[in-house]
């Protein structure tokens, strides 16, 4: 299997995050999308999304692999952290799995909780459990849990959650800190923690976010080797040309990020300036490259509407050089990639 690969870097003076999980579907922490394609980061103050997703590609199977990575990302951003779903952080996991799959159910630190719902043994994440009662086949279980000093995670469908017990003041010493300071600590977590989506997205949000449409929306795939057909074009017209820039790429881009509230920073800060791409083409070696002089804007920062008033710069390595020089994908702007760095600043 082709893998990708995502890092993130934080600096030593930097409070180290609280959790790291890998990918959009599950909050377990020892799954992962299959190909390394996700890195979600939750800090104290907010939550680092940093992704490099997967190319639309020239073939029916790629186009579906697309769809779906989109699919996946809409359960995230938009299913998963919607405002009309019920406040209490103990009946939604803070990042949740809307499909049809068991969901991981998120248990704050330090509660007691009595879950009203049929578990399996294999779904307990090494829970220390009370059993109450059991199903027919004697493999389910109705349980009460209570959690240690670390979040957990109980895998299983259509699960609700009684009101945490209050802590007595000897449970609460017992844990650490009063019951008031527990309660504290829930209020916060219940908090809805402010987004910034970055990575290779792979994909232009709007038509301004290349440097010639007319090349890019007729471009069609080329044969592979000699004597080989090129893929046929899609059925669906919305589908051709250039991989990042189809029509439907490009609406489930803009639909995505209006349901779900975000804002692209670097046109927040900078309106709708022209040129400004993060991709260019190889310039050609021995003769001129089919791409040369020809950029995307593929990478981007996203923020929360509501949290946009905190990003003080967004810019990219692109930014001031004249197009006749990014022709030539200089390393100075590219570092010997090509895609080049796209750098965001925050209060």
């Amino acid at each position: 299997m082709k893998r990708a690969g995502s890092g993130v870097l934080v600096k030593k003076e930097l409070k180290p995050p609280l959790k790291v999980t890998r990918s959009l579907v599950s909050t377990n922490k020892t799954k992962q999308q299959n190909e390394g394609r996700v890195l979600l980061l939750e800090f104290d103050e907010l939550c680092f999304l940093n992704v490099y997703a997967t190319n639309n590609g020239w073939t029916p199977e790629s186009m579906a692999r697309r769809q779906q990575w989109d699919a996946e990302l809409r359960r995230f951003l938009v299913d998963g952290r919607r405002d009309d779903v019920s406040d209490d952080a103990l009946t939604r996991p803070r990042f949740c799995d809307t499909s049809a799959e068991p969901s991981y159910l998120l248990i704050p630190p330090g509660t007691v909780l009595k879950i009203s719902g049929l578990v399996t043994r294999s779904d307990l994440n090494g829970v220390g459990c009370e059993v109450q009662s059991y199903a027919e086949d004697r493999e389910r279980y109705r349980v009460t849990v209570q959690t240690s000093n670390e979040e957990l995670y109980v895998r299983a469908t259509n699960l609700s959650v009684s009101e945490p017990k209050e802590a007595t003041t000897e449970e609460g010493e017992e844990r650490g800190g009063s019951p008031k300071k527990k309660d504290e600590n829930l209020q916060k977590d219940e908090k809805k923690k402010p987004l910034v989506w970055c990575g290779d997205l792979n994909a232009c949000h709007r038509q301004i976010d290349v440097t010639h449409p007319e090349f890019f929306g007729n471009s069609k795939a080329e044969a592979k080797g000699k004597g080989k057909p090129a893929p046929p074009l899609p059925v669906d017209v919305n589908d051709r040309g250039q991989p990042g820039f189809t029509v439907n790429e490009r609406k489930r881009f803009d639909e995505l990020v209006n349901d779900a509230n975000l804002v692209d920073t670097y046109r927040h800060l900078h309106g709708d300036v022209p040129n400004a791409m993060t991709w260019f083409g190889h310039p050609g070696v021995s003769v001129v490259g089919k791409y040369r002089g020809k950029g995307m804007r593929l990478d981007y920062f996203f923020v929360d509407s509501d949290f946009v008033e905190n990003v003080v710069t967004c810019v990219q390595a692109t930014d001031g050089i004249e197009m006749r020089q990014l022709e030539e994908r200089p390393d100075s702007a590219f570092f010997g990639s090509d895609h080049c760095a796209v750098l965001m600043r925050l209060r």
